[in-house]
């Protein structure tokens, strides 16, 4: 099996690749899940946090601006594994 992600400029794909005589390992299953937690991560920071260095970010100088604030939690959800901080 393999993922692949795609960044446009309305939306992120993400897509599993399997062959079609065989089914993904849980163990593969469970690292792609914990992959994509901390891609979720990485867009969260982009989105809502502030730089390191204590610095305001405005929400128009953002990388990253959600139709919806929840959009992320909502796409967590749907993982099987969680990650751990």
């Amino acid at each position: 099996a393999m993922v692949s992600i795609k960044l446009y400029d309305t939306f992120i794909a993400v897509a599993r690749h399997v062959d079609h005589h065989s089914v993904p390992s849980l163990q593969y299953m469970l690292q792609e899940s914990l992959l994509l937690h901390g891609i979720l991560d990485e867009l969260h920071s982009f989105a809502f946090e502030n730089s390191g260095d204590d610095e305001i970010i405005k929400d128009q100088d953002r990388l990253l601006k959600l139709k919806t604030e929840n959009v992320i939690e909502q796409v967590r959800s749907k993982l099987p594994a969680r990650s751990v901080k």
